[in-house]
């Protein structure tokens, strides 16, 4: 990585999504990670990763654990999920990838709005700034009881100013539980177009994104000859650190754990130093 490639702050928070390849690394995201996020996955996440991940996220308030709306019809399957979470630990509510497959299921804001009348957990929610119209869904989210929240990854070019709309909401709004509201941004680590193109797929955005501005940017810049996939990973951490819109980071590696520990090399080294000064 370049010097001076990541703005130095001590005051920017770092979460990382959780998986088996993770735990293998998770020494060389320390001291500077501050949440790990296990995703709601059954296909993917089993029951022993989810013993795994409170077993080697020791302090409960590293933890933060997602609920996938979805899966849940009823007030007693969403308890019941949530039963064995740490009272320190957060909780993530989404709506999930199955969302769509029921008219049964809830959706991410009545499961908030019950685990806030039953839990006194933290609760998280995540936001799509590529959205435009997603500003009510913040709005409805806070009012349900979310507190802090993860964005996609900031991929088209309206993204930035839907960013400072919700720091606007959120200089003039109090949560339900009294608490300042987090936003991290969502920082993806894709290595081809068609990486990049996964995102824009999951988001259900794809004709959006591709006449857009700054994703066909981000296309080209994927097709240069000289391309590096931690070219693009770095200046898309400078841009998301320099936000005066958000608190931190959230990183989703999926599977490019190199580029990742990479980017974690530099970080300690910057929270180290800015420990000491403050040790000092």
């Amino acid at each position: 990585m370049r010097s001076g490639i990541i703005t130095p702050s001590i005051t920017k928070i770092f979460s990382v999504e959780w998986n088996q390849n993770i735990a293998s690394v998770q020494s060389q995201l320390l001291p500077a990670t501050k949440h790990f996020i296990l995703p709601d996955l059954p296909d993917i996440i089993s029951d022993q990763d989810r013993i795994e991940f409170s077993n080697k996220c020791i302090n409960p308030s590293q933890r933060i654990h997602t609920v996938a709306a979805c899966n849940h019809d009823n007030s007693d399957s969403l308890l019941n999920f949530v039963s064995d979470v740490d009272p320190g630990s957060k909780i993530l509510i989404v709506g999930g990838n199955n969302k769509s497959n029921s008219q049964t299921t809830m959706s991410s804001i009545d499961a908030a709005t019950i685990l806030h009348n039953e839990m006194d957990n933290v609760l998280w929610g995540v936001i799509n700034p590529n959205d435009p119209n997603s500003v009510d869904c913040f709005e409805q989210k806070v009012n349900s009881g979310m507190s802090g929240f993860i964005t996609q990854p900031l991929l088209s070019s309206h993204a930035m100013d839907t960013m400072e709309i919700y720091q606007d909401y959120c200089t003039t709004t109090t949560t339900k539980n009294n608490n300042d509201i987090t936003i991290l941004t969502g920082l993806a680590f894709p290595k081809t177009v068609r990486g990049l193109r996964f995102w824009a797929k999951l988001l259900d955005q794809e004709e959006e994104l591709e006449r857009d501005p700054l994703f066909q940017s981000h296309l080209a810049f994927f097709s240069q000859p000289y391309f590096t996939p931690m070219s693009w990973i770095g200046r898309e951490l400078q841009n998301n650190m320099s936000l005066s819109s958000n608190n931190g980071v959230h990183f989703m590696p999926l599977k490019n754990i190199d580029d990742l520990c990479t980017i974690f090399q530099s970080l300690n080294n910057i929270h180290r130093s800015s420990s000491d000064k403050v040790d000092c």
